[in-house]
């Protein structure tokens, strides 16, 4: 068994550093400036010019936004149609349409149907009565199912 070893030493020179040259207005700089604490530095009279006045409801609400965000959650809907034929599902969603004025008829393809479904209800009890509206306008084949429903979140918050 033999064992070959290589290696490598390096030479008896030695290379001086790289001088690194900072500019001058990295040197005068003060780290300060860009955490925002300069401000808070200068406490001398001259920049303190008016006193602090208690805040009104009517300033705070002038200072708040509304924030509005869609999310996708699951909820329940009602399904009106079901078919394996794309036509017929395109036909029945325009009748729909135009039944039902307000209403959005989602059109949904889990193979090999194409579901049509309303609503956007978080809770069974609103999916009912909606169900309910349906039946009321002829839609006798109308069942609830679970299904991910959009729902807007609002929130106020600070304006910047």
């Amino acid at each position: 068994m033999a064992v070959c070893m290589v290696g490598c030493s390096a030479s008896t020179e030695q290379h001086a550093e790289p001088k690194v040259l900072i500019p001058e207005y990295e040197t005068k700089s003060s780290p300060a400036l860009y955490r925002g604490d300069a401000d808070k530095t200068k406490t001398s009279p001259e920049h303190v010019t008016e006193e602090a006045k208690p805040v009104s409801e009517s300033d705070k609400q002038e200072e708040m936004v509304w924030v509005e965000r869609i999310v996708s959650v699951m909820g329940y809907k009602v399904q009106v149609y079901s078919t394996t034929d794309l036509d017929d599902a395109m036909r029945k969603r325009e009748a729909l349409s135009l039944l039902l004025d307000s209403a959005t008829v989602d059109m949904v393809f889990n193979a090999p149907y194409y579901k049509l479904r309303i609503g956007n209800c978080i809770a069974k009890s609103d999916a009912d009565t909606l169900k309910a509206s349906l039946q009321s306008k002829g839609i006798m084949d109308a069942w609830i199912v679970r299904d991910k429903v959009l729902q807007t979140l609002r929130k106020r918050v600070e304006k910047n």
